[in-house]
């Protein structure tokens, strides 16, 4: 089937945060009911795991391991992982009783809640198509009519299901008459009263529709005579038959459901048994009760990893309708995975409990005690709380001694965002999808980051005791092998597994998902939403395909190709490890569990969240992914902390020294193959610092020939290709994995400061200065390792600092709003034109930069006119139409510009102003000098230099001299540092003494509200009458402007030298 996307179907979205604890769906009832209770309190001897003698359980202590570095633990546990607090029992395990020995038994708890959401997710995807194929087919049978399936399925089951319900009350009614005799008691006459006053409204109806009607129905629109006395159905015409297939399928569906029951032991076959045998055409008919209790625990709290009380609640009899029976299939068989992840994890705490004995943490009970059933939360009186887990239909529990696992597995100090948060998250959702699952630009630079640091991350870990696929050689062969993976994924992706020829890689591949390898979105979906998507898909099949579908298919291939990508590093191990296990039909269980762990850890692991996770990733984009970023940069290098110390990877370590070394060499290459620029510096220096510092840049000359006799004759970097004037040198760029760039931004700057020392025939200072470089390593390493999208600015001391703060802006609104007002983007360039100084204000929509589109140009322009402005006085409406497309550019994403780009580029083709920035894929692999940096040295030394002669000028005696003694003289008299007196002096003298007495800032500011003039003139002249010549003009002006800029920027190296 196609037209619709698993994103708008069955709860499939880019979405972290819906679904961070697991809770139960609120629209499926469950009521407490009592287990299998002990009254006893005594925790009783836990058996030894299966087969393994009871001899060599094995014991540890909590010791101060367990509590050292509380206040790191405290803030991973809010802002990383909130099983921080299993991550480090684990570790402390480890250290006393051997290193890997938690993964080696298969108990680690911290990978079952790794892969939990994942395995969830690739369950309810692959459920999500079983329920779409099975109503394809109803719909076949059925006129292709979701309401009529569902209103069949309902009134089938009804008459059973009134038959039972008025059965079960009044057999407790003949109960209490045959317990009180024949002479009741007043009190007993009332009990006697209100059973019969509770059965008799269920006579004929205890499911929502009466058994006449019901019966009625299904022989008047289905085509069904139903027998109520044995009921039996059978079919009266063709469209009977065609409806007991209906049902049949819907009944393979429930079946299915029973059977998540009894394979993971939270039901007893023969429960399983006996539900069937009491209805023959059972569906759901389930309240949807805003009070639920989740898994029936009478808990305020009500989240967790516990699993306790009936997997199905027992009916108990309803007048009013119930819900769609196909909605409520779907939501009871997402009830059953979710439980039984949960339970997995839970039983995973249990054997560990049991394997790796400390009463003081942790003990698992063969019963559920009293006080756990009325109060399982932690009980600071009491030291300890409860989490509780199946095995085999048998109700069983967990004694937690130890409060910050309790409150972890608990989820106790997980908090709900309120209204507002929730709206803010849902913008900042939209932006992050549309910087990344839907934006064609992002797959490919991500595929090399990901490279990267998979590479690293199974270097480290298959070379040191305890690693995740510790002994395994996966690191050479995974990256040579990548390609076949990327094809697999592309398949299952577009096709589907049956599309994989190859058995092998079919089973590779669902394994890989299977095991949740891949990082999933899941959310539960509202009845109203799985209405619309279940109701849709019989306009599909009408052919009924609309401009939305269209574009949520478009949309679905960009996403596709971002999961391959994404998918595709992990993959690529998993696959290797798994067939270095023994293969796919031979690898253990706990192999494929430790390559799933691998894979999903190979990069940045984004179904891990903290407990503020949720509320500070609603307000900051892409928080979550950049912590995680850092934690796993982090395995096997943290010498910070003692149980750091004891799992350094040394192999991983040397790969940052090779990385730092390979900086080194490429910078040394790029400095050498730089032209000179006009301002006297390197045109290297031309390209935006954030550049250099996320990617791996190589300068391409602008030219090789071969000269007859001479050899090869190279045109250096920008030597011969002048960017200010349009052309294009460029480098080509290799995405840096986030953190691990750092070693080689190391190695960078260690070349540039270090330039004039290593090659002093070519440079007589360093290319960068020992205090610029430090701003630039600090950067790095904070835009590797905040959580915060950090700030890209030029700006030092307090001005930076401030600058860096609309970092901690909420992303929806207020960073882009701060961006335009500090005129500043991401990356530190201007987001629209300074104002020239003195200039007579103008409308703002002449301010366009050449190549913003002329979409935001007319716009804005229109507005104004609109609000009372013309082409020379503004409106009341008069926005700029940079900073108008940089506020949209911020939240359409990668996505949206990528799309204003290519349609603005037959225009820049036309104007011959494209750049490799301007066109898609291209621009991720390659950097190029900017223009604006010129311009921002300019106004940056404007400044610098209008406030130091401003001082001196205003300085008498004493003061005077104290301040030429302290500063560079030579760059103050670059501007207007003369006093009032001297001015008066310069006046009267002759115009050339006057005009050669004018600072060189004045006359580059003279030429440039020169060059103001003549854009004026050209806009008031051509902009509507000859477009052509307009563009054409203003690209002189451009050029003109570089010019200036230049020349002074020439001026001032010159005597800052």
């Amino acid at each position: 089937m196609t037209g619709v996307s698993f994103s708008e179907k069955y709860g499939w979205s880019r979405d972290e945060s819906i679904n961070s604890n697991y809770e139960a769906p609120a629209e499926i009832a469950r009521r407490p009911d009592e287990p299998e209770v002990d009254q006893s309190l005594e925790a009783t001897i836990p058996p030894a795991p299966p087969g393994k003698p009871l001899s060599e359980n094995y014991q540890w202590t909590s010791g101060d391991e367990l509590n050292a570095n509380l206040m790191l633990q405290k803030f991973l546990t809010k802002m990383q992982n909130q099983y921080e607090r299993q991550v480090v029992i684990e570790e402390v395990i480890e250290d006393q009783l051997g290193m890997g020995i938690v993964k080696d038994k298969d108990i680690s708890v911290v990978d079952r809640t790794d892969l939990m959401k994942s395995i969830v997710g690739d369950r309810m995807y692959k459920t999500s198509q079983e329920i779409e194929a099975a109503l394809e087919k109803m719909f076949a049978l059925a006129d292709n009519s979701y309401k009529n399936i569902n209103d069949f399925l309902y009134n089938l089951h009804a008459p059973e299901r009134n038959k039972n319900i008025y059965q079960q009350r009044k057999e407790k009614l003949d109960e209490a008459i045959i317990k009180y005799g024949e002479n009741p008691t007043p009190p007993q006459k009332g009990q006697i009263t209100r059973l019969t006053n509770l059965a008799k409204p269920f006579i004929d109806n205890g499911s929502g529709i009466k058994t006449d009607d019901a019966i009625n129905t299904l022989k008047e629109k289905y085509g069904i005579q139903y027998n109520n006395k044995n009921d039996s159905i059978k079919a009266i015409n063709e469209t009977g038959k065609n409806y007991i297939k209906v049902r049949d399928l819907a009944d393979n569906f429930i079946q299915g459901t029973r059977g998540v029951y009894t394979k993971s032991g939270l039901v007893s076959k023969e429960n399983v048994d006996d539900w069937s045998e009491r209805y023959k055409y059972y569906v759901p008919l389930s309240g949807f009760a805003g009070d639920t209790n989740v898994d029936g625990i009478p808990n305020a709290k009500g989240k967790g990893l516990s699993v306790y009380g009936l997997e199905i609640p027992k009916a108990k009899g309803r007048t009013s309708m119930a819900g769609d029976p196909i909605i409520q299939m779907y939501k009871q068989r997402e009830n059953a995975v979710v439980r039984e992840e949960k339970n997995e994890v839970v039983k995973t705490l249990a054997n560990q409990a049991r394997t790796f004995k400390n009463p003081e943490v942790y003990e698992t009970l063969e019963n559920v005690p009293k006080e756990a059933q009325t109060r399982p939360e932690w009980d600071p009186v009491r030291g300890s709380a409860y989490v509780f887990f199946k095995e085999d239909g048998k109700q069983k529990s967990v004694i937690i001694r130890d409060e910050r696992l309790a409150r972890a597995v608990q989820n106790l100090d997980t908090q709900g965002m309120g209204s507002i948060l929730q709206t803010i998250a849902i913008a900042t959702r939209f932006m992050s999808i549309m910087n990344t699952g839907y934006n064609p630009d992002f797959p490919i630079p991500n595929f090399s980051r990901d490279g990267y640091a998979a590479a690293a991350s199974a270097l480290g870990e298959q070379s040191t005791k305890g690693g995740r696929v510790y002994g395994s050689k996966i690191v050479l062969s995974s990256i040579k092998n990548i390609f076949p993976r990327l094809g697999d994924l592309a398949v299952y992706y577009r096709k589907g597994p049956e599309a994989i020829k190859d058995p092998g890689r079919r089973k590779m591949v669902e394994a890989y998902h299977a095991q949740g390898s891949k990082t999933s979105y899941f959310e539960f979906l509202d009845t109203d939403k799985l209405t619309k998507n279940f109701s849709a898909l019989s306009q599909y099949r009408a052919g009924k395909l609309s401009a939305e579908d269209f574009k949520r298919n478009t949309l679905d291939l960009v996403g596709d190709i971002n999961n391959v990508i994404e998918n595709g590093w992990r993959y690529s191990q998993f696959f290797e490890f798994v067939s270095q296990s023994g293969g796919i039909d031979k690898v253990s269980k706990e192999n494929l569990r430790r390559g799933a762990t691998q894979a999903k850890n190979a990069s940045v692991n984004f179904d891990r969240r903290g407990e503020w996770g949720a509320e500070i990733g609603a307000l900051l984009m892409f928080f979550n992914p950049a912590v995680q970023g850092t934690v796993q940069f982090m395995r096997g290098q943290n010498v910070f902390t003692k149980r750091g110390r004891k799992r350094l990877q040394p192999q991983k370590l040397a790969l940052s020294g090779g990385a730092a070394t390979l900086g080194m060499l490429y910078t040394a290459y790029n400095l050498l193959m730089s032209g000179e620029d006009e301002d006297g510096d390197l045109i290297y220096n031309k390209i935006p610092d954030y550049e250099k510092s996320r990617n791996i840049l190589l300068v391409m000359p602008d030219a090789i020939s071969m000269k007859s006799g001479e050899g090869l004759d190279i045109k250096k970097f920008g030597e011969v290709k002048k960017y200010q004037k349009g052309e294009n040198p460029f480098a080509l760029s290799i995405p840096l994995s986030y953190g691990y760039n750092v070693h080689f931004n190391t190695g960078r700057l260690f070349i540039e400061t270090q330039a004039h020392i290593l090659f002093p025939e070519k440079f007589d200072k360093p290319v960068t200065s020992i205090a610029k470089a430090g701003y630039e390593l600090a950067d790095s390493f904070v835009t590797s390792f905040s959580p915060i999208s950090p700030i890209h600015t030029q700006k030092t001391g307090i001005e930076g600092l401030v600058a860096r703060s609309r970092a901690f802006a909420p992303s929806a609104v207020f960073r882009p709003a701060m961006d335009i007002a500090a005129n500043e983007t991401y990356f530190g360039g201007p987001i629209t034109k300074q104002d020239m100084p003195f200039a007579p204000k103008e409308p703002k929509f002449k301010k366009a930069f050449r190549g913003t589109q002329q979409f935001y140009t007319d716009f804005t322009e229109a507005l104004n006119d609109m609000t009372g402005g013309n082409d020379y006085r503004s409106g009341w409406a008069d926005l700029d139409p940079n900073n108008l497309k940089y506020f949209i550019d911020y939240h359409i994403g990668g996505a949206g510009r990528s799309v204003s780009r290519v349609a603005d580029l037959p225009r820049k083709i036309k104007e011959d102003i494209v750049t490799f920035e301007d066109v898609t894929f291209l621009r991720s692999f390659t950097a190029q000098p900017r223009t604006f940096m010129n311009g921002q040295k300019f106004y940056e030394r404007k400044d610098e230099i209008e406030i130091l002669a401003n001082e001196y000028k205003n300085l008498k005696g004493s003061e005077k001299k104290e301040f030429e003694k302290n500063e560079d003289m030579s760059i103050v008299k670059l501007g207007d540092w003369r006093s009032s007196g001297q001015k008066e002096q310069i006046k009267k003298m002759s115009s050339r003494v006057r005009e050669y007495s004018k600072s060189p800032l004045n006359k580059s500011l003279e030429k440039l509200a020169k060059l103001r003039d003549k854009e004026k003139t050209a806009f008031n002249l051509y902009k509507i009458k000859d477009p052509d010549k307009y563009s054409k003009l203003i690209r002189q002006y451009d050029e003109e402007k570089q010019e200036i800029y230049l020349e002074f920027n020439k001026i001032y190296n010159k005597k800052r030298d």
